[in-house]
């Protein structure tokens, strides 16, 4: 589906941001701010920004694992389990102890997490093409499509894992099949 006429939309939105605005003006209780209605700008990660991050990153992992005494090899892997907590995948002989750091240190769990969504984006943004052009292929097979589809959406939901090398450099695959992401 394709829309040509866009105009619909800021109709919709003019007579839903007065609307808004007139309801609250007859409450008198909540003041009215425009500045409620108004998103950030949306930022996608480029493979230039992606690339910053994980540097960034790597640096303050390395720096961590230094102070608490973390040896490399062998080299950890990190996931987020389902709560959204950096975990160790597999075995590690300082599983415990970099889990811990992970979850004292907020920020660099954030990053973490900021970082492995950011890979999945940019990878998704990557192959949208290609996905675009196989389900273009697939016109009139409705099934395959929504197959297509499927495996779309499980691509989108597979974790991301990190594989901290000795010298900080950072792999990253995702599902357990791997499918390299290297920034």
């Amino acid at each position: 589906m394709q829309i040509t006429n866009t105009s619909f939309l800021t109709q919709t939105s003019s007579v839903a941001s007065s609307t808004a605005k007139k309801e609250a003006t007859e409450k008198k209780d909540i003041p009215f701010s425009s500045d409620l209605l108004a998103l950030p700008k949306l930022e996608l990660p480029t493979r230039e920004s992606l690339a910053a991050e994980m540097e960034d990153f790597s640096g303050k992992i390395m720096q961590i694992f230094r102070d608490i005494g973390v040896k490399i090899p062998p080299e950890p892997v990190l996931r987020t389990d389902m709560a959204g907590n950096v975990r160790v995948a597999g075995e590690h002989p300082d599983k415990s102890r970099i889990e811990k750091a992970f979850d004292k240190e907020t920020e660099l769990s954030n990053q973490f997490r900021k970082l492995s969504s950011h890979q999945m984006l940019v990878h998704l943004g990557e192959t949208h093409e290609a996905f675009s052009k196989e389900y273009a292929r697939l016109e009139n097979r409705p099934k395959e499509q929504e197959a297509l589809v499927e495996r779309r959406i499980a691509e989108g939901k597979a974790p991301v894992y990190m594989k901290i090398g000795i010298d900080g450099s950072i792999s990253s695959f995702f599902g357990l099949s791997g499918g390299s992401l290297r920034a």
